[in-house]
């Protein structure tokens, strides 16, 4: 069992990092031929095979790479910059280079970071259970929340 649940660890991290490889080649305009294939089923392929104590983040981040690249594509909004970041945070999270609370720190701040704290949106999140004092260490009002 923990042989062919190393292989499927290994089978993720190549196929994640070649996805990476092949998403990063789409955003730029100069895909190979499969490159949108690739892309395309990589979440079928990996829902299943990911190792969620160890790859979860990888996992979560290439999902989101993926979901701005599809953005993309439907003539949504790109933020380029925001796409190389979440690819950079991806390959380090699939291959190791980014662990431990440095890991947990970088999701962190990709997912919730650049939040406007004054934008009622935002704070209907934020101030679900009223203020806390997590809201009041971040600045968030959450007046007529």
């Amino acid at each position: 069992m923990r042989a062919s649940s190393a292989r499927a660890n290994d089978d993720y991290a190549t196929d994640t990092l070649a996805t990476l490889d092949a998403a990063t080649r789409l955003a730029r305009g100069d895909g190979k031929q499969g490159d949108d294939e690739l892309v395309g089923a990589w979440y079928e392929r990996n829902k299943r095979r990911y190792d969620n104590s160890t790859q979860g983040r990888s996992f979560l981040m290439t999902t989101k790479v993926i979901g701005l690249l599809r953005a993309r594509g439907a003539g949504g909004d790109f933020d380029e910059g925001k796409f190389n970041e979440w690819v950079r945070l991806s390959r380090g999270f699939t291959d190791g280079s980014i662990s431990g609370k440095a890991q947990r720190e970088a999701y962190g701040n990709a997912v919730w970071a650049n939040n406007d704290k004054t934008d009622a949106k935002n704070r209907l999140g934020l101030c679900i259970f009223g203020e806390t004092a997590g809201t009041k260490a971040l600045g968030v009002v959450c007046d007529g929340f």
